[in-house]
């Protein structure tokens, strides 16, 4: 049986990092920004938000050198937004419960483009708290197929040719399902952020997110595997549709999130009760063995109240209530 974790935007949050809707108003203060793309960012504001006018401006980036240039400026906006989030971090290392946390996971993976758990966590630095942790299990941590410029894994790395693609023995690995602000590729040198409404072709330009993506799928269907999702909105389909897969291999799921079991509710909030609920919520409700809407930071540093769920989920599975009636 193994335990997963999953973490989406709600995850770096924790510590200051930016919502979907946060980043839209961090990209519509950007200074020298065209007119067309504050136009472009302001019609997608209730919709899909920053992500649907990145995937506008990409797909219409070979109508005309103008366009082309408009997107390699939102291109960099974005990128330059993730880096303003990494100098602002807290320059400390996560406190021992939030490590002790981290290292129960036979793997992390993550949909976010932050680099927070490189400068945090899975800094070779932190390996010897990682091994005390996990009471020697893990020796460190590693972010497999990606070679650092500078021996520093929060900095600028290169992706590695496929053949190099490997796991190091007894290392805690940490999967970037979506690509990272500081990777660029061996050939041109371009920036790996999958952004947008087509991800899973996307991914599919890039060995390195192929293979991470298979990653996760084989973990999911691991039998009986757990995995704790945190700060996720299930509003990618093809995260949606491996989690539905491994329901068929027994998954079970606990949720971090503000808004609970209800996150994935996608109906309309003004038609929901005359829609039928949906796949994911019919497939997935059932595999969920818990939730917490609590914030997660406080939770596992001074909530022990509500950390014990968490706790119950990752050590007692299926759970059996001990109390008879």
């Amino acid at each position: 049986m193994s335990n997963y974790l999953l973490t989406g935007a709600g995850f770096s949050h924790n510590w200051g990092g930016w919502l979907a809707s946060e980043a839209f108003a961090y990209l519509i203060g950007c200074s020298g920004l065209p007119t067309e793309i504050r136009s472009l960012l302001l019609k997608h504001q209730s919709g899909s938000g920053f992500e649907g006018a990145y995937q506008e401006l990409r797909d219409n980036a070979g109508v005309s050198p103008r366009a082309k240039e408009h997107f390699r400026f939102f291109n960099e906006m974005v990128v330059g937004m993730f880096f303003t989030m990494q100098q602002r971090f807290p320059r400390l290392n996560f406190a021992e419960p939030i490590v002790r946390f981290l290292a129960r996971f036979d793997a992390i993976f993550t949909l976010n483009q932050d680099t927070l758990l490189e400068g945090h966590y899975f800094d070779h630095a932190m390996d010897d708290s990682i091994r005390q942790a996990s009471g020697g299990r893990f020796l460190g941590g590693d972010i497999p197929g990606v070679r650092s410029l500078d021996d520093k894994i929060t900095f600028s790395g290169r992706l590695m040719p496929d053949t190099e693609f490997k796991l190091l023995e007894r290392r805690q690995p940490y999967y970037k399902l979506h690509g990272s602000c500081n990777w660029v590729t061996q050939e041109g040198g371009d920036y790996v952020v999958i952004l947008g409404g087509d991800k899973e072709k996307d991914i599919n330009r890039f060995p390195l997110l192929r293979w991470n993506y298979n990653q996760f799928r084989d973990a999911l269907n691991t039998p009986n595997s757990k995995i704790v999702i945190v700060g996720y909105g299930f509003a990618d389909a093809h995260i949606n549709e491996l989690l539905i897969e491994g329901t068929r291999y027994g998954l079970r799921i606990f949720l971090v999130d503000p808004a609970g079991a209800s996150v994935l509710d996608k109906r309309p909030r003004d038609r929901w009760k005359e829609l039928p609920p949906t796949d994911l919520m019919q497939i997935l409700e059932p595999t969920l063995d818990g939730f917490s809407n609590r914030n997660l930071l406080q939770t596992i540093q001074s909530d022990q109240i509500e950390f014990s769920k968490i706790d119950r989920f990752l050590n007692e599975w299926p759970f059996t209530p001990s109390i008879t009636i």
